[in-house]
């Protein structure tokens, strides 16, 4: 970066070993140029220590992942079953799938629709008669 003051300009750089700030001014009475620069980095933060930052990153990583544990739990049951069923229905969800052309939206609607259709329609045969669909 350059920034002009006037007569002065200073060239900041940024790099891995920190910030170094160089000064080139322009004297007033003649046309030479003077060039400072600074030897040692002027703004360097003391870096923690590798193991440190790895053991506080493997604790907060451990702590989301417990977090996430608590917040699913409850689920667990629901996710394990979706599972079953969907390894178990996908041979029937590839021959609807060819049976339909390879048309997998239309193939997708029919497999949810139709478990749908047997559920209500087993429902219906089980309700009392006041209650006929």
């Amino acid at each position: 970066m350059l920034y002009d003051f006037y007569q002065a300009r200073l060239i900041i750089v940024i790099s891995k070993k920190g910030l170094r700030v160089d000064a080139v001014i322009r004297l007033p009475k003649s046309a030479h140029f003077v060039y400072l620069s600074s030897s040692t980095p002027t703004m360097t933060k003391p870096q923690t220590p590798l193991w440190l930052r790895r053991t506080v990153l493997a604790g907060l990583l451990g702590g989301l992942l417990l977090a996430g544990f608590v917040v699913m739990q409850p689920f667990t049951a629901a996710i394990a079953w979706a599972a079953i069923l969907s390894y178990v229905s996908w041979p029937l969800h590839l021959r609807v799938l060819a049976w339909l052309g390879g048309r997998r939206t239309w193939a997708a609607l029919a497999m949810r629709v139709h478990p749908e259709y047997w559920v209500a329609r087993a429902l219906a045969a089980g309700a009392p008669d006041g209650a006929q669909w």
